[in-house]
């Protein structure tokens, strides 16, 4: 699977990132997202990128082996598609 982010807007920093859809239900607060949840953000870039390579990038920002957090971040990879901020190609 690849993986981008959907048009946002957002406020980021190394350790937490402020993400808003610019497109469908308007009507929901921005979403926070923190530690691991940010290093998920920051490793999603606008261009398709592997699922596999997020994983790995992740997993080497906190020095773990990529099978260990393959599943938590492809669930919050559905997550983030669910609310309009990540898209699957």
């Amino acid at each position: 699977m690849m993986w981008r982010r959907a048009e946002v807007a957002s406020v980021e920093s190394l350790e937490r990132a402020a993400v808003m859809p610019l497109s469908g239900d308007l009507s929901h607060p921005p979403l926070v997202l923190e530690r691991q949840a940010a290093a998920v953000w920051h490793v999603l870039r606008t261009e398709p990128r592997a699922e596999a390579d997020i994983v790995a990038d992740v997993a080497q920002l906190y020095g773990v082996d990529s099978a260990l957090i393959a599943e938590d971040v492809r669930a919050f990879l559905a997550e983030l598609a669910q609310q309009g901020l990540a898209l699957v190609e």
